[in-house]
């Protein structure tokens, strides 16, 4: 499987899971939007719970990277600017 299948399967997962919530979200609707297979998503991420997860990953990933670009540019920004843009970043679907 390539590169593009999974990060394309990540986006279509974490758009569906953010409008649909994690329940209303078939891998099925997640393979068709990615234009891969049922399959495809069992053999990258083991099914919906590892699906899941990679989203959280993500999203984790990303979250980190924005707050250690804050610090890295301001160290003196303080702690209120990091945990601002930490909650912004949570409560963006």
């Amino acid at each position: 499987m390539s590169d593009a299948t999974k990060r394309s399967l990540l986006a279509h997962a974490r758009e569906a899971f953010a409008t649909r919530g994690y329940g209303a979200t078939s891998l099925d609707d997640v393979a068709a939007a990615a234009g891969a297979t049922k399959g495809a998503v069992y053999h990258l991420f083991d099914g919906k719970v590892g699906l899941s997860e990679a989203v959280i990953r993500q999203i984790h990933d990303e979250v980190e990277a924005r707050v250690e670009a804050l610090r890295d540019r301001s160290p003196e920004a303080g702690l209120l600017t990091i945990l601002r843009t930490y909650l912004e970043c949570l409560l963006d679907p």
